[in-house]
């Protein structure tokens, strides 16, 4: 217990978080405002000289993502007593941007339907523990902090994951880490020593490519590789200029970090917090093996067990060795195990699980979402799933329409044959959240409705239509190069 006391005496803790949310529209579908929100969140800060200042000490920045539709806050390093209210503020000024747009927030990481699988959000927790005489984490605590954390990701996976459906469809309980182009695996990190040979360094010299040779050493501290190409986007990373990634060159040393990326988004702020608490908590637990000279040694069953927890989550089965040999053990035994070896640790730094995930018990097992999915006709739905989208409809009854970009009205005869592009259209419901209107936390009830898309007229489709023709893009296209006989395809 000395140990300890004098590691969590000595060091102190910060945590910044990224939380991303996506927008939405009132009837549920995603919107791509993000460009909006953050003029519209500027004006409500310009105009409020106290929440700016208020916000100014916890959020760094709102910032997009590649999609539109998405939208993040972004906290500044801050102790862990502050993480509650930075979730807090940050949310709050998000929702109140969309509200003011006549949009809502959707919480969780995947749209249940419109998630292919991108858009996707998620939560990141950077942590960083250094003595409270030192400005920066130097090389050996960052290396242990991240071998220890990654040595427990796929804990941290089955405790957090969050998304078992997608596309209207239940798979693995994180769809999110499953599907991502991005959560690629890092392997387990190491320290590479300064070189002290000569060596040759390209640089730009007067415009041109030239060489210098570097007598001494190119590094005056040991660099943590986790990966030799310095990718950032991986499920879990160290970060800052002690670091082979490139994008971190340039940053402050008080920037070195590790960043877990791996978090699906949770309804409950809660259990944001008490994740970033139990993240804190193994950052101290290595800390102390460090002190203690004990070697952190690499799991050999890590990958097995990550994606057994992306799989199954909590009731995962994880291989485990001991004596020599490996067993199988419950995945909610390990988590537990965990949880209790270092809840002195969270203690100390005044860090107590607030919510059940002190018994392992996740959201995902507490409030698994059901999604009852139906089509207003399960036919044209499975040709546009087949990818049979350019169609030819025979309209049973008559419809007027209107053109959407110049509001010209148009009469659909009954009997008429009309070609063009099968979409679909959605009508959900949701729930919100009761403490905070406007985000939105589950969809219940979807409803699917088809459409025939001529150039900008939307022409609703109902049972008494009958499409009698399909072909695929690709067909129709090859048909108008080839000069096949295609039907009429009107645009």
């Amino acid at each position: 217990m000395g140990v300890i006391e004098n590691i969590c005496r000595e060091y102190e803790v910060a945590i910044g978080l990224e939380e991303e949310l996506l927008i939405i529209s009132k009837d549920g579908t995603l919107v791509a405002a993000a460009d909006q929100l953050m003029e519209t969140a500027a004006s409500l800060l310009n105009q409020d000289a106290e929440r700016l200042e208020r916000i100014m000490l916890k959020i760094r920045s709102l910032d997009p993502e590649p999609n539109l539709a998405q939208i993040e806050h972004v906290s500044l390093p801050i102790p862990l007593s502050e993480v509650p209210s930075a979730i807090t503020e940050g949310r709050s000024l998000l929702l109140d941007s969309a509200k003011s747009l006549g949009y809502k927030l959707f919480v969780q990481s995947l749209h249940p339907l419109e998630s292919n699988p991108h858009p996707m959000c998620g939560t990141h927790i950077n942590v960083s523990a250094k003595r409270t005489a030192n400005e920066v984490m130097n090389p050996k605590e960052i290396l242990a902090v991240y071998n220890h954390l990654w040595n427990h990701l796929p804990e941290l996976i089955a405790l957090s994951a969050n998304t078992p459906i997608i596309q209207g469809e239940t798979g693995a309980v994180s769809n999110r880490v499953l599907n991502s182009t991005v959560l690629k695996p890092n392997p387990f990190g190491k320290l590479q020593i300064p070189r002290h040979q000569p060596a040759l360094v390209q640089n730009e010299y007067y415009g041109a490519l030239r060489y210098s040779l570097k007598i001494g050493a190119l590094e005056k501290e040991p660099t943590i590789i986790a990966n030799t190409t310095g990718h950032r986007l991986r499920d879990i990373t160290p970060r800052g200029p002690s670091t082979n990634i490139s994008d971190d060159k340039e940053d402050s040393f008080t920037r070195n970090r590790i960043e877990t990326r791996i978090f699906d988004n949770q309804r409950e702020p809660r259990r944001l917090v008490d994740l970033s608490r139990i993240v804190s908590g193994l950052a101290i637990e290595a800390l102390c093996l460090l002190e203690k000279g004990s070697q952190i040694i690499e799991n050999r069953a890590h990958a097995v067990n990550r994606e057994r927890a992306i799989l199954d989550g909590i009731n995962a089965t994880f291989l485990h060795e001991k004596n020599d040999s490996v067993i199988e053990i419950p995945a909610r035994e390990r988590v537990l195990e965990m949880l209790n070896r270092t809840e002195m640790h969270r203690e100390l730094l005044g860090a107590k699980l607030q919510t059940d995930l002190k018994n392992a018990k996740t959201e995902v097992e507490i409030k698994r979402p059901r999604l009852e999915v139906a089509y207003s006709n399960p036919e044209f739905e499975r040709l546009r799933r087949s990818g049979k989208t350019v169609v030819s409809v025979r309209f049973g009854k008559v419809k007027n329409v209107s053109d959407i970009r110049s509001s010209k009205k148009y009469k659909i005869s009954r009997g008429q044959t009309i070609t063009g592009k099968l979409g679909i259209g959605l009508s959900l419901t949701f729930d919100e959240s009761e403490a905070t209107p406007g985000l939105v936390t589950d969809f219940k009830d979807v409803l699917m409705k088809n459409y025939l898309l001529v150039s900008s007229i939307r022409i609703p489709l109902n049972e008494s239509d009958e499409i009698i023709a399909a072909i695929s893009e690709e067909e129709y296209m090859r048909r108008q190069f080839f000069g096949a006989d295609a039907f009429p395809y009107f645009f």
